[in-house]
Order: structure tokens, then C-alpha cells, then sequence
């Protein structure tokens, strides 16, 4: 069983900023709970024109098990790597990792806590390759999820704003610990893509603030937000 440095909880609650207080709904068993991503309870940081830089450091404040810390967060931009391209900070234990691959490419912000790597708790972006259709994208998403052969039926209910199909899901690692995660298809600008949470049972509060972290201040190349 892993030892946590930091981390106990449920992830996909997302209270992670000084806004929001924490969430008081227990988790579903079986899965993540329904992230609660809206204009309520992940406000925005205020956007910034298209052609203004955004700074490459800035801090900010989580709550980690309830109590606020102030966080470093640094500035990742995708640049003309992906596209959808798109820009946002990213505290300083999670660590960008490309992801090419032979259908697309992507990036995984993973988690690295007290210096350790868990590869099973990462939000990821992934954009396919130009020229894939609906079904082909529709399939890969459903391959992704059985390849890590899911306890039960997976739930396609309908919970970010933007997707197109999503896949919520539970399965054991080699040690039999349970890995909960979601995954939602979008397009945007005529390219199919997928974001990815997902992360060990263990690690929720600590994972979830700074997961939000990540996504409240993600902006599209044209400087808009990512709707959760």
C-alpha cells in the first residue's frame, strides 16, 4: 500500500482555491463523485487579452485537508506542439510529461509528492491526430477504459459542459489498490480531444486542489477558459 506524504480524500471535488469553501457531499462509492466543475464553485481568474503574456510565475492559495497554503504555480504552455493549444500553471509537485503516441499526441500533468512519482495520479490532455473521425475517436476513449478492465459497467453520464461522450471508471492496480478516474471527449477547432483525471483512491484531497489549480487557470490559445 502506498504512503502518502501529503494526500488523503477524493479527488474529483476540486476545492481547491481561497473562493470555495470545501465540499461538504461524500463520495459516491464505486467511483468519483460528479466533479462539481461550474461557475459556482471553480471560479475563473480574470483572462487576459490573447496577445498579453502571461507571467511564467505566479503564486496562489489551496486547501490542503482543509487548511490553506500558499502554492508556486508555473507557467506551461503547449506552444505549437499541440492544437488545440492552450497555456496554464502547474504547482511545483506536478511535473508535465509528453505523451506521443501513434494516434496523437498529449501531455500528463503527474503527480510527484515528496519527490515520488505516481504515474496513476495525473491529469492528462490528449489531442488525436488530424483526419480521425467521430467513431475512431469514440473507440479510442472506450479502448483507453477497457484496457484497465473496469470493475462494473463504466458511467457515460454527461458532467463537463464541453464533452462530447465521457467515460467515468474504477480498477485495481498490481497491488489491488482502486485507481478512480474520468475521461471526457471534445473538439475544438475541427481537432478531436480527450482530458483525463484520474488518480489512486488514496491520494483525493491532496490531488484535487491542485488538479483545479490546472484548470481554472487554463486558457485556449484565443485566451479563453476551459468550462468546467
Amino acid at each position: 500500500m502506498r504512503r502518502l506524504v501529503l494526500l488523503s480524500g477524493t479527488l474529483l471535488l476540486l476545492a481547491g482555491c481561497r473562493e470555495q469553501p470545501p465540499a461538504d457531499d461524500a463520495p459516491e462509492s464505486g467511483g468519483p463523485p460528479p466533479p462539481p466543475y461550474n461557475e459556482s464553485t471553480m471560479p475563473m481568474p480574470d483572462a487576459p487579452p490573447p496577445t498579453e503574456a502571461r507571467p511564467s510565475v505566479r503564486t496562489d492559495t489551496i486547501l490542503i485537508e482543509g487548511m490553506p497554503e500558499p502554492v508556486r504555480l508555473t507557467l506551461f504552455d503547449a506552444g505549437d506542439r499541440l492544437s488545440p493549444a492552450f497555456s496554464t500553471y502547474v504547482p511545483a509537485d506536478i511535473e508535465p510529461e509528453w505523451r506521443p503516441t501513434d494516434i496523437g499526441e498529449g501531455v500528463d500533468f503527474v503527480a510527484h509528492f515528496g519527490d515520488v512519482r505516481e504515474p496513476a495520479a495525473r491529469l492528462g490532455y490528449f489531442v488525436y491526430r488530424a483526419g480521425m473521425n467521430r467513431a475512431e475517436v469514440n473507440q479510442a476513449v472506450r479502448s483507453f477504459v477497457a484496457e484497465r478492465r473496469p470493475r462494473g459497467d463504466p458511467d457515460a453520464g454527461q458532467r463537463f459542459p464541453w464533452s462530447l461522450m465521457e467515460m467515468r471508471y474504477e480498477y485495481a492496480d498490481e497491488d489491488g489498490d482502486p485507481i478512480l478516474g474520468t475521461i471526457g471527449l471534445g473538439e475544438r477547432g475541427g481537432r478531436y480531444f480527450h482530458i483525463l483525471v484520474q488518480y489512486p483512491a488514496e491520494y483525493g484531497d491532496g490531488m484535487g486542489p491542485r488538479v483545479h489549480q490546472i484548470i481554472r487557470h487554463w486558457r485556449w490559445a484565443d485566451g479563453s477558459p476551459l468550462p468546467f
